[in-house]
């Protein structure tokens, strides 16, 4: 391994994960052998605990994982909260506003659930590919009860611009506005991002951001790219991400994450 870098984080769709939402062999088998020769991994991605907790066990990972985009860091094995953020409620009663106004189908993440209003087609297929607990609301007053962690929103990305307007500049909400797939919309709470998380959990290890390498694809990687030693963007990414790369890797459908760090950081 380089010297100067001791830790690898990588998201996981689009990234880590090939297309079938499965770590391939090769990613498996040279994460493996950067972790016994002393290099640190672990994994920021927008997913929730439930959901990402089989890519963990598969990679055997004992460092605390990044998740929500930032807005919780979770132990790796017991699953038990480390740092976790909350949105501000009038955030989400903006947010409920707006989705009358839109066509996107929201679901409100609280203590490991996603909670929808109604199971709709494109919901039912986000559950199927995530594999996570999804309960249904029953009014408005139910949802705002409980502590949210993010809402994402499910809906063609060319509404994304003009909610994102009204969010902000109408509405003067303060959440953190992020698209994390072509047709995922997500709010996270004020001032976090997958790069904030990411320098809490340095801090916490005591390891500094130029130590560390990110590997992403999608805007919600774009504060942890930046922020990191090294930043790795895949070649399936979107242009604009890619222009905060030191490196440009393969796609995740080749493993794009496995083949740079062999050629770059093993036995080095």
């Amino acid at each position: 391994m380089g010297a100067e870098y001791k830790m690898v984080i990588s998201d996981l769709d689009g990234t880590l994960l090939d297309d079938t939402c499965e770590i391939p062999g090769l990613n498996k088998e040279i994460i493996a052998q950067f972790r016994k020769q002393g290099g640190l991994f672990t994994l920021a991605t927008g997913r929730n605990s439930y959901s990402v907790k089989r890519f963990a066990r598969e990679l055997d990972l004992d460092l605390p994982l990044i998740i929500y985009n930032g807005a919780k860091i979770v132990h790796a094995v017991s699953g038990e909260d480390i740092f976790s953020s909350c949105m501000d409620k009038r955030d989400i009663e903006q947010a409920l506003e707006l989705y009358r106004e839109f066509p996107l189908d929201p679901i409100f993440f609280s203590e490991g659930t996603g909670y929808v209003f109604e199971f709709t087609d494109k919901v039912k297929i986000f559950q199927r590919r995530d594999g996570i607990r999804l309960a249904l609301l029953e009014n408005e007053a139910d949802l705002m009860k409980r502590e949210i962690t993010k809402v994402l929103a499910i809906g063609e990305s060319q509404y994304y611009p003009e909610f994102r307007r009204q969010f902000y500049e109408v509405r003067g909400c303060k959440g953190h506005l992020v698209q994390s797939e072509i047709n995922f919309l997500e709010i996270l709470p004020e001032g976090v991002n997958k790069g904030t998380a990411m320098k809490f959990l340095a801090d916490s290890l005591g390891i500094k951001l130029n130590e560390i390498v990110c590997f992403g694809d999608n805007s919600n990687d774009a504060e942890m790219i930046q922020m990191a030693g090294l930043g790795v963007v895949m070649e399936n990414a979107h242009e604009e991400i890619k222009a905060y790369a030191d490196i440009i890797a393969p796609p995740n459908t080749a493993s794009g994450v496995g083949i740079v760090i062999r050629d770059y950081f093993l036995n080095k």
